[in-house]
């Protein structure tokens, strides 16, 4: 029965482990964010070759992770500040050259 029961919550469980997070597209720049728990940190940072940019956002001499933070992008090619909405503290950005400041 647990054996049952441990593959059922395997089957349920895989897909959304299994699917990899999707590049955003805002105001010229393209944005990959997240990070929060180990699996979805991990499918983010397997990415961070394909970005000109990588933000992880931390606090203290600890390194605390935050997630809550607004970063506002600006630059003379991209249209107009790109605000990007925080879901995990890593977050990786596509830019073109001398797009941002």
């Amino acid at each position: 029965m647990r054996i049952k029961l441990m593959l059922m919550a395997l089957a349920v469980a895989l897909p959304a482990w299994a699917q990899a997070p999707e590049w955003q597209d805002a105001g010229g720049l393209s944005y990959l964010c997240g990070g929060v728990g180990q699996g979805s940190f991990a499918a983010i940072r397997a990415q961070r070759d394909s970005a000109s940019v990588e933000l992880l956002l931390t606090a203290g001499a600890r390194g605390m992770y935050l997630a809550d933070v607004t970063v506002t992008v600006t630059g003379p090619t991209l249209d107009g500040p790109v605000v990007i909405p925080r879901e995990g503290p890593l977050c990786l950005l596509r830019v073109p050259p001398a797009a941002i400041r």
